[in-house]
């Protein structure tokens, strides 16, 4: 069964985690469903695009403004 989970706290150790999920070094049955940074939070109940997201935070510095295509 998938856990909608949070990550709160969207920095050096909530972006490590995600890019280790990516890489399918760290798997568990979780689905992102929130973010939260020092700039604000996304939510998206099936789920964030993670690598958008990714992207998204290097190159804005945060997730606030961060929209789901």
């Amino acid at each position: 069964m998938v856990k909608p989970t949070l990550i709160l706290g969207f920095g050096n150790v909530g972006t490590r985690c995600v890019e280790l999920m990516l890489k399918g070094v760290c798997h568990a049955d979780i689905l992102v469903v929130g973010v939260s940074d020092s700039s604000g939070g996304v939510f998206c109940s099936d789920g964030l695009d993670l690598a958008a997201l990714l992207s998204h935070k290097k190159t804005s510095g945060g997730v606030s403004q961060f929209k789901m295509e």
